[in-house]
């Protein structure tokens, strides 16, 4: 077509050529114009194409900007939660930490350590039993046993608890301040002590039963026992008694053991005595008598 009209101005001849070519050349235009336009709606349609997948893009990322944004927040706030939870339980770890080591201040202010001097002997217990030999071997030295009895109760207060058992010929002869019961380690209770003590000189006799003595002391259930005596056991076996008072003890009462007089020469009560000590927490020690 665009030939044609091209050549039509070289055709004079023919019949309403420059019409022709006039109407060619405006349709050519037309069709110009038309295919312009329809490429430039392409070319709108595609930006509006590309524009929209850039906002669905844009959008996609978004939505997986904003999932990962509150799994992180989520993230976050267990993470938050489980910290706090730590935080709590480390507080109240350290509340409690702090109460039991108050409270054991407090317990070891009021309470403290017992020391008896003349015996070299410490102890944390505050129920204590003084288990005495009122066998007649001891009137040898019973002033030394009267003294060494005083020394023990002295530095007691009102914070403990003691009493007092002798034991001679079959069993316990003796009790302070009554039978099954201590008292309270204050002053009032130390003089009525002291006076007991002092009429021992005058009860001394018989035999030493040692086991039966140690055994009612256990049921006392006191914290600590100390087994004054001068002479071994005649009521068992010293090996025999040891095994049945550490078996029944089972480490529950701290039993200390003081001989007293010229134990030295004795050889068999202080084996009995230091190895009765030793396998109840306690401790073995002697007094001599001038």
């Amino acid at each position: 077509m665009i030939i044609t009209a091209i050549l039509i101005p070289y055709y004079p001849n023919m019949k309403d050529g420059g019409e022709i070519a006039a109407r060619l050349r405006a349709e050519i235009e037309a069709d110009r114009q038309e295919t312009a336009a329809s490429e430039n709606k392409i070319r709108a349609l595609l930006a509006e194409r590309k524009r929209k997948e850039d906002i669905n893009t844009l959008a996609r990322r978004a939505e997986a900007a904003r999932s990962a944004l509150q799994q992180k927040t989520r993230s976050l706030k267990t993470s938050n939660d489980e910290i706090a939870a730590q935080v709590a339980a480390l507080r109240a770890e350290l509340r409690a930490l702090v109460s039991s080591v108050e409270a054991k201040k407090k317990a070891q202010g009021s309470q403290g350590l017992t020391d008896f001097s003349i015996l070299g002997i410490t102890t944390r217990a505050k129920k204590i039993l003084i288990v005495v030999d009122l066998s007649g071997s001891m009137d040898a030295w019973s002033q030394t046993l009267v003294e060494t009895l005083v020394e023990i109760i002295e530095p007691f207060h009102k914070d403990i608890h003691f009493g007092i058992i002798g034991f001679q010929g079959f069993g316990i002869s003796q009790y302070w301040p009554v039978e099954g019961r201590m008292a309270i380690g204050d002053e009032s209770s130390k003089i009525s002590a002291r006076s007991f003590i002092g009429r021992i000189p005058g009860l001394l006799n018989g035999g030493t039963p040692t086991k039966a003595a140690l055994l009612r002391a256990l049921q006392y259930r006191p914290e600590s026992i100390i087994l004054v005596s001068d002479g071994a056991p005649d009521d068992d076996e010293p090996e025999d008694i040891i095994r049945t008072v550490t078996r029944l003890n089972q480490g529950r009462v701290e039993i200390n053991t003081v001989a007293v007089g010229r134990y030295l020469i004795h050889s068999r009560l202080i084996e009995f005595l230091n190895k009765l000590a030793k396998e109840n927490r306690g401790q073995f020690v002697g007094v001599i008598n001038d």
